[in-house]
C-alpha cells in the first residue's frame, strides 16, 4: 500500500485499519500523515519555543509483542541545511494492539534561521535508529 501525505482532520479508516478517526487532535491547523502501519499528527505551524503536540497511532499489527518503544526526535532545516538533535522524546513502550494516539509534547527550540521543524518518529526494540521497525517525518513550519 503506498504511502499518502494529505493533510487532513483525520486518518482515513481505509488508510489506517483500526485507528479510529476523532482519536486525533483535529482542526485545520493540523496535519495528519497516513502510512499502512499508522498515523502521525503534528500542528502545521509552530514558533519558536513553543511546546508542540504530536501524535502516533499504530494499527492494531503493527506492534504485535512488548518489548518495542516509540521515539520521535525533532531535525531542522536552517539557512536551507538539514540539522538533526534539535530535540527528542525519551523512549515511551509501546502496548501490543493499542490504536489510540500516544501523545508526545517536544518544544520547539529558538535557533537563528531555523524555518523548518522534521518530526521524525520511528519504533525500535532498544529507542535507537539503527534497530528501527517503522518510521515516519512529518514537517512543522516554523513561524
Amino acid at each position: 500500500q503506498p504511502v499518502t501525505y494529505t493533510p487532513r482532520k483525520a486518518p482515513a479508516p481505509e488508510d489506517t485499519p483500526g485507528v479510529k478517526e476523532g482519536d486525533f487532535l483535529e482542526g485545520p491547523d493540523r496535519t495528519v500523515k497516513s502510512m499502512e502501519w499508522g498515523a502521525v499528527s503534528v500542528p502545521k505551524t509552530a514558533k519558536a519555543g513553543e511546546e508542540v503536540e504530536i501524535q502516533v497511532a499504530f494499527v492494531t499489527e503493527t506492534i504485535e509483542r512488548t518489548g518495542f518503544v516509540l521515539k520521535v526526535d525533532l531535525h531542522g532545516t536552517i539557512d536551507g541545511q538539514r540539522v538533526t538533535g534539535l530535540g527528542e522524546s525519551g523512549k515511551i513502550p509501546l502496548t501490543p494492539g493499542k490504536t489510540t494516539p500516544y501523545l508526545v509534547k517536544l518544544k520547539i527550540p529558538a535557533r537563528e534561521g531555523l524555518t523548518k521543524i522534521t518530526a521524525v518518529a520511528y519504533v525500535s526494540t532498544d529507542g535507537t535508529w539503527e534497530k528501527k521497525t517503522v518510521f515516519t517525518e512529518a514537517p512543522i513550519e516554523v513561524k
